[in-house]
């Protein structure tokens, strides 16, 4: 539709919603990277070999939650030191 065809205050709604659409893409743009390179992390737990046997989340404070996660590959020596880091 041409500019002149539309009333001013069309045109700036038409031009705030242009804008707010661009800057939620960039936004969405942004998060799909961030998610992507988190991911792709060899940290990220689920990208790890071995099958998971255990999950524990602890939560303080009804605030802060940590998870470690126990696979089958995982020692008694490297679970019990996990569960210790995170006062268990």
């Amino acid at each position: 539709m041409h500019m002149h065809s539309e009333s001013y205050v069309t045109q700036k709604i038409r031009r705030k919603r242009e804008k707010a659409q661009r800057m939620a893409a960039a936004r969405w743009k942004l998060d799909r990277e961030r998610r992507d390179a988190f991911a792709e992390q060899s940290e990220y737990p689920l990208s790890l070999p071995g099958r998971i046997v255990q999950r524990v989340i602890v939560i303080t404070n009804g605030v802060d939650a940590i998870e470690i996660i126990r696979r089958d590959n995982t020692s008694q020596r490297e679970w019990a030191r996990l569960k210790r880091s995170v006062g268990l």
